[in-house]
């Protein structure tokens, strides 16, 4: 494929920003998965410190996503990568910070729903995760607006946990209900 390789800040990709990494063509047939091969530069910002972020196996043999999916000839497919900041980075027992990606294959096709909403104040970056009791758990963070979106969520009702950073406590909002091909705005969250 063709790569556009760089550094990217993922708290940028939030709010439904994306940018492209990737394009080209591949054979008709059956994907079976997508690797993405890390660079050595990682990095994560805590109390604006920035600390290096271990990436096992990441620079080596690559962050494999699971695709399963057949693609046929002369169609254009666009796959979004959705990845989870909120719940990737893990903080060791020494300080120290590693890369575990949860990252979701997202078909731009696909007829999931979407929750967005604002968080109020808006200079106040909260993680803001969906949850309807099964194992599966959906997050993002806002921008610097306020605002966030969740995309690829699949039709339910979810508890929407919002998390600012200390002292400011956190606040949640029962019962949003998703439908497929339906964006559910949740409207202002006041912190």
């Amino acid at each position: 494929l063709n790569v556009n390789p760089g550094i990217y800040n993922l708290l940028d990709f939030v709010n439904g920003a994306d940018t492209l990494i990737a394009s080209g063509g591949i054979p008709a047939g059956k994907v079976e998965q997508i690797r993405l091969i890390l660079g050595s530069n990682n990095s994560i910002m805590v109390d604006s410190v920035i600390h290096p972020l271990s990436t096992p196996s990441a620079q080596q043999s690559g962050l494999k996503i699971q695709v399963h999916k057949n693609f046929a000839d002369g169609v254009s497919y666009i796959l979004l990568l959705d990845f989870d900041a909120n719940q990737s980075v893990v903080e060791q027992g020494n300080g120290q910070y590693s890369l575990k990606p949860v990252i979701r294959l997202l078909d731009a096709a696909a007829m999931n729903g979407s929750i967005a909403g604002t968080v109020s104040p808006a200079s106040t970056i909260c993680s803001i995760t969906a949850d309807n009791g099964s194992t599966t758990l959906y997050s993002t963070y806002s921008d610097s607006t306020g605002g966030f979106l969740i995309p690829g969520v699949p039709a339910g009702s979810y508890d929407l946990y919002i998390n600012p950073p200390a002292p400011a406590p956190p606040d949640t909002v029962f019962n949003v209900s998703v439908i497929n091909g339906q964006i559910t705005n949740v409207g202002i969250i006041q912190l």
